[in-house]
């Protein structure tokens, strides 16, 4: 690891910007429910943008306040040249716009998974 590798690395990287973000909770456990915990790749943009908006509306309801931004504004946002963290696109000749996860959001959502994840030592194995 070289030192000024990794030093524009963690400036310009997406997934270390997600973690460093005042939002990183509302992101990772968000886009973690909709996308991992459901093992889905893509999202049709109106389920997405009703499940943040009730996500939203639960959260500042127990906080008030504190995610002063509509669904719509936190998806653009999260969609932006800055974040990068999910892929809007529209498919097929029906218009369907959907929702992915990036490589960068898919890395810092692993690297969290990583932080909850257990090893179980079992007895026998620490004798031998």
């Amino acid at each position: 690891m070289d030192h000024d590798q990794l030093q524009f690395d963690l400036r310009q990287s997406a997934s270390v910007r997600l973690l460093k973000s005042p939002n990183a909770p509302l992101m990772l456990s968000f886009l973690h429910r909709a996308f991992k915990r459901e093992q889905r790749a893509a999202i049709p943009y109106a389920l997405l943008l009703e499940r943040l908006d009730a996500t939203l509306e639960a959260l500042n309801e127990h906080s008030s306040g504190m995610y002063p931004l509509s669904a719509t504004a936190y998806l653009k946002q999260w969609s932006d040249e800055e974040h990068q963290l999910i892929r809007i696109t529209v498919r097929g000749s029906d218009d369907e716009t959907t929702v992915e996860l990036t490589a960068d959001a898919e890395r810092a959502i692993s690297w969290v998974e990583d932080l909850y994840r257990r090893e179980f030592v079992g007895t026998e194995s620490r004798f031998k």
